[in-house]
């Protein structure tokens, strides 16, 4: 399996509110804009947190998250997702294809492509927001 590469543009710190995957979707956390939780399926990404395949963060623990420019992603099960393709958040925070325009868009995938869980795909941000 390719590894990838990451071209980061931007990167914040940010607090995990719950442990945190690396190479995965996340979203703002609910206990306020410095804290992170994992990205559900079709939920609005901040971005993706930094790190290792397999490397998790614990609770409390500050995480980079890449919000701007190419990210590695690991990729949801049955995503299929080609170059070109657009990609939401999945289950866990996984990349998957977008399924319909009514979804929320994170990104494009720009490299490897993928098609078993947890294989990388590298993924140009962009705005999460709903169709394209």
């Amino acid at each position: 399996m390719a590894q990838g590469y990451d071209f980061v543009v931007l990167s914040i710190p940010k607090i995990a509110q719950a442990e945190i995957t690396a190479l995965r979707f996340v979203k703002t956390g609910s206990s306020g804009a410095e804290y992170i939780d994992v990205c559900g399926a079709n939920e609005q990404a901040l971005g993706v947190a930094q790190g290792n395949p397999g490397e998790t963060f614990a609770i409390g623990k500050i995480v980079d998250v890449t919000v701007m420019g190419i990210a590695r992603v690991q990729a949801h099960d049955n995503s299929a997702a080609a170059l070109g393709d657009v990609i939401e958040s999945g289950a866990a925070g996984r990349a998957i294809k977008c399924a319909t325009d009514k979804h929320m868009m994170v990104g494009v995938s720009v490299g490897n492509v993928a098609g078993a869980q947890d294989d990388i795909l590298e993924v140009l941000l962009g705005t999460s927001r709903a169709s394209f």
